[in-house]
Protein backbone atom coordinates (compact mmCIF):
# COMPACT_ATOMS: atom_id res chain seq x y z
CA UNK A 1 0.00 0.00 0.00
CA UNK A 2 1.42 3.00 -1.23
CA UNK A 3 -1.46 5.14 0.46
CA UNK A 4 -2.39 7.17 -2.62
CA UNK A 5 -6.20 7.72 -2.35
CA UNK A 6 -6.89 5.58 -5.37
CA UNK A 7 -6.29 1.86 -3.68
CA UNK A 8 -4.24 0.69 -6.75
CA UNK A 9 -1.76 -2.04 -7.00
CA UNK A 10 1.91 -1.32 -8.59
CA UNK A 11 4.35 -3.51 -9.88
CA UNK A 12 8.02 -3.70 -9.56
CA UNK A 13 10.44 -5.30 -11.31
CA UNK A 14 13.59 -5.64 -10.04
CA UNK A 15 16.09 -6.47 -12.24
CA UNK A 16 19.85 -7.48 -10.88
CA UNK A 17 22.55 -6.61 -12.83
CA UNK A 18 22.29 -7.86 -16.16
CA UNK A 19 24.65 -9.84 -17.87
CA UNK A 20 26.88 -8.66 -20.62
CA UNK A 21 24.59 -9.87 -23.73
CA UNK A 22 22.12 -8.24 -22.05
CA UNK A 23 23.58 -5.09 -22.18
CA UNK A 24 24.77 -5.48 -25.09
CA UNK A 25 20.85 -5.57 -26.37
CA UNK A 26 19.95 -2.43 -24.41
CA UNK A 27 23.09 -0.41 -25.99
CA UNK A 28 21.92 -1.86 -29.46
CA UNK A 29 17.87 -0.26 -28.42
CA UNK A 30 20.32 2.75 -27.68
CA UNK A 31 21.50 3.08 -30.78
CA UNK A 32 18.87 2.45 -32.63
CA UNK A 33 17.14 5.00 -31.00
CA UNK A 34 19.78 7.73 -31.89
CA UNK A 35 19.67 6.78 -35.64
CA UNK A 36 15.90 7.77 -35.07
CA UNK A 37 14.35 4.05 -35.70
CA UNK A 38 12.21 2.36 -34.92
CA UNK A 39 11.61 -0.88 -32.87
CA UNK A 40 10.30 -2.63 -29.48
CA UNK A 41 12.37 -3.26 -26.74
CA UNK A 42 11.36 -6.91 -24.70
CA UNK A 43 12.24 -7.70 -21.56
CA UNK A 44 10.56 -11.25 -20.23
CA UNK A 45 9.35 -10.52 -16.31
CA UNK A 46 7.87 -14.76 -16.70
CA UNK A 47 7.64 -17.43 -18.65
CA UNK A 48 10.40 -19.84 -19.70
CA UNK A 49 13.25 -20.17 -16.76
CA UNK A 50 15.37 -19.51 -19.68
CA UNK A 51 14.23 -16.33 -21.08
CA UNK A 52 13.03 -14.57 -17.97
CA UNK A 53 15.36 -11.58 -17.21
CA UNK A 54 16.17 -11.38 -20.93
CA UNK A 55 15.88 -8.67 -23.64
CA UNK A 56 15.37 -8.58 -27.31
CA UNK A 57 15.25 -6.10 -29.39
CA UNK A 58 12.94 -6.18 -32.56
CA UNK A 59 13.67 -3.95 -35.20
CA UNK A 60 10.56 -2.43 -37.46
CA UNK A 61 11.79 -4.32 -40.33
CA UNK A 62 11.45 -7.17 -38.73
CA UNK A 63 15.40 -8.07 -37.66
CA UNK A 64 16.10 -8.93 -34.04
CA UNK A 65 19.24 -8.54 -31.65
CA UNK A 66 19.26 -10.60 -28.63
CA UNK A 67 18.49 -14.25 -27.84
CA UNK A 68 16.06 -15.48 -25.52
CA UNK A 69 16.98 -18.85 -25.10
CA UNK A 70 13.52 -20.07 -25.82
CA UNK A 71 12.09 -20.13 -29.46
CA UNK A 72 8.76 -20.54 -29.60
CA UNK A 73 8.47 -17.21 -27.13
CA UNK A 74 11.04 -15.56 -29.43
CA UNK A 75 9.24 -15.78 -32.67
CA UNK A 76 5.68 -14.88 -30.41
CA UNK A 77 7.47 -12.01 -29.21
CA UNK A 78 8.42 -10.42 -32.78
CA UNK A 79 5.29 -11.12 -34.33
CA UNK A 80 3.55 -9.33 -31.11
CA UNK A 81 6.11 -6.10 -31.55
CA UNK A 82 5.66 -5.99 -35.35
CA UNK A 83 2.16 -5.86 -35.28
CA UNK A 84 2.27 -3.13 -32.40
CA UNK A 85 4.90 -0.89 -34.39
CA UNK A 86 2.48 -1.47 -37.70
CA UNK A 87 -0.78 -0.08 -35.46
CA UNK A 88 -0.85 3.80 -35.02
CA UNK A 89 -0.64 4.42 -30.50
CA UNK A 90 0.13 0.53 -30.40
CA UNK A 91 3.82 1.31 -29.42
CA UNK A 92 3.39 2.77 -26.02
CA UNK A 93 5.26 0.99 -23.12
CA UNK A 94 3.27 -1.97 -21.55
CA UNK A 95 2.96 -5.11 -20.00
CA UNK A 96 1.43 -7.82 -21.91
CA UNK A 97 0.62 -11.36 -21.56
CA UNK A 98 1.55 -14.05 -24.55
CA UNK A 99 -0.30 -16.67 -24.09
CA UNK A 100 1.67 -19.58 -26.08
CA UNK A 101 4.58 -20.00 -24.80
CA UNK A 102 2.75 -18.17 -21.48
CA UNK A 103 4.75 -15.31 -20.74
CA UNK A 104 4.28 -12.13 -19.45
CA UNK A 105 6.91 -9.42 -21.19
CA UNK A 106 7.15 -5.19 -21.01
CA UNK A 107 7.38 -3.79 -24.06
CA UNK A 108 8.89 -0.80 -25.02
Amino acid sequence: DDGLICGGTAHILLQPRPEEDQVAVLREALQLRAQRGRGMLALVAAGPSAAVGRSLLVREDGSIYGELGAPELQSALREEALRRLAEPGQDDPRRILIREPEATVYLE
